[in-house]
């Protein structure tokens, strides 16, 4: 008798979060319906993961996923941010158009200029692979929300309205 051995496919390394969602899926051999079910999810979400233009956003539901995959989460998640696959020690830009944001700061409201200061100090404290063109960027951002809200401080202090 001829014992046949399935060896499994050893996983390429440097896949985005999504090729690896996509080539673990396939080596189970599961559709995107299938797994979706199995996570609660609609097909397209998972097909969102597989073309990294998503990712888990709890903690729960990545150890689903890394579960339904039969794979450990730092197996599934390891070097990732974000949707994008990394190489940690090399910078990567994160694509911001930061002279309209900047422009956008005098339109918005004083909870948004808030979540904005909060989300690029967010970025730079927990970010370490970005460029040190988009620190700078950042670094302005952080300013000129500051001043933005240090001129509607003085303006309010002064009775003048100003518009947005």
């Amino acid at each position: 008798m001829i014992e046949i051995l399935e060896k499994a496919a050893e996983m390429p390394e440097g896949l985005t979060f999504g090729k690896r969602v996509r080539w673990k899926r396939q080596e189970l051999k599961l559709s995107q319906e299938k797994l979706a079910r199995r996570l609660g999810l609609c097909r397209e979400t998972i097909g969102e993961y597989e073309h990294d233009r998503s990712v888990p956003r709890t903690t729960e539901m990545k150890q689903k996923l890394a579960a339904a995959l039969e794979m450990s989460c730092d197996d599934l998640y390891d070097n990732t941010v974000g949707a994008v696959a990394v190489n940690p020690k090399e910078p990567v830009g994160i694509g911001l158009n930061f002279g309209q944001l900047r422009r956008s700061f005098k339109k918005s409201g004083g909870q948004q200029l808030r979540d904005w200061k909060r989300m690029f100090k967010y970025l730079l404290t927990y970010t370490e692979t970005l460029t040190d063109e988009d620190r700078r960027e950042i670094d302005r951002c952080i300013g000129e929300i500051i001043s933005v809200q240090k001129e509607r401080r003085k303006a309010n202090r002064g009775g003048a309205h100003i518009s947005r």
